[in-house]
């Protein structure tokens, strides 16, 4: 690298802050996110973002999946459901679509669906609302589960 040229925003920021910048696996996510003592500091999840941001589908994919499976709780997935998945999909259905499986067997990616307005193809979003959950179940963090999404449809 050019010493005149800085890193990324995104690494600059995790590296101030955390020592170290993505692509972060899984423990060392749950441990940064447990490092976080105020709950309005979005700096990890806007490294991730950044890092998803600048990389090849695949790698951006899997620090995705890892993010979501660490995610602390339901509020920091349902922001990360707005921030980082909606756009990755947004962006990539077809490549979320090829995943789907992977998608299917994880609760969080499921929950934070419901948090998250996507502007897919048809063909995404029928596959895509298909995984939702029950509207009101514990895993409808977003208020957008299955009940809400047939109820907008007219099903």
């Amino acid at each position: 690298m050019d010493r005149e040229q800085k890193p990324p925003f995104y690494r600059r920021l995790a590296l101030e802050k955390f020592g170290e910048s993505p692509p972060f696996d899984g423990p060392t996510l749950r441990r940064l996110a447990a490092s976080i003592r105020d709950p309005d500091d979005h700096g990890l999840w806007l490294a991730i973002a950044g890092f998803i941001g600048d990389s090849d589908v695949d790698a951006g994919w899997e620090q995705l999946v890892t993010a979501i499976d660490a995610a602390p709780d339901d509020r920091v997935l349902c922001d990360l459901g707005m921030r980082i998945v909606e756009p990755f999909i947004d962006t990539h259905p077809y490549y979320v679509l090829e995943h789907l499986d992977e998608v299917r067997k994880s609760r969080n990616f499921r929950a934070l669906l419901t948090c998250a307005e996507l502007s897919v193809p048809p063909d995404v979003e029928e596959a895509l609302e298909a995984l939702l959950p029950d509207a009101g179940s514990p895993d409808d963090i977003g208020g957008m589960g299955q009940e809400a999404v047939d109820d907008e449809d007219g099903t």
